[in-house]
């Protein structure tokens, strides 16, 4: 479906991140704003943030044991990362996500819920501190699953430094690198995928 991003001004845009109940297209809308502001803060990606992995074993740009950066004087992730969902068995508090979907009926297929986002910075609600200096967590033992599974020293971990000026743009020769690793390694999941999608014929015996 084809979503067309409004201009958002402002004050409509601080009334909306207040709500606790965003529809659905509001929310789409709301995203596409904030992912543009904050592609004006940040520095172009070399390769986009989704094609790359939150796991460490999982990395591409360099091996698993690589530098893991010490997020109390990041903030990285916190701030770039603009969907977070929570889950149903999450502990987050109510006041730091929206529930998408229009009153009374069902929820958006986008996910139940998602944490808030701040208005003017696009950090999520719970960073405090300033990037890249020193930071915390408001409600770390209380952060939702999304969090906990996201591990320094990923490719998205420095994805989100590199965006920030934390670390060093990519060489020729590791972004030359990374791109063939990714490439091979989406190939083989959508082979994976074809595989799975195969249907199993039952073979039906020709009476005798």
């Amino acid at each position: 479906m084809r979503v067309i991003i409004k201009r958002m001004n402002e004050a409509h845009l601080v009334q909306i991140t207040r709500r606790r109940l965003i529809g659905g297209h509001t929310y789409e809308r709301l995203v596409g704003h904030l992912v543009k502001e904050m592609a004006k803060r940040t520095n172009k990606p070399q390769i986009a943030a989704e094609r790359l992995s939150g796991r460490l074993a999982d990395k591409v740009i360099d091996s698993p044991a690589g530098i893991v950066p010490d997020c109390r004087t990041c903030g990285a992730c916190c701030a770039f990362y603009t969907c977070v969902a929570v889950e149903e068995g999450d502990s987050v508090p109510r006041s730091h996500y929206w529930k998408i979907g229009e009153r009374g009926s069902s929820p958006a297929p986008i996910a139940r819920r998602q944490m808030r986002r701040d208005p003017v910075t696009n950090h999520c609600v719970g960073l405090e501190g300033e990037i890249g200096r020193a930071v915390r967590c408001s409600i770390y033992s209380l952060r939702p699953s999304a969090c906990r599974s996201f591990e320094a020293g990923s490719d998205q971990c420095h994805a989100a430094r590199r965006a920030f000026g934390l670390d060093p743009p990519l060489t020729a020769e590791q972004l030359t690198r990374a791109l063939h690793r990714l490439k091979a390694r989406e190939a083989e999941e959508r082979r994976r995928a074809a595989t799975n999608d195969v249907a199993v014929v039952p073979v039906t015996r020709k009476r005798e």
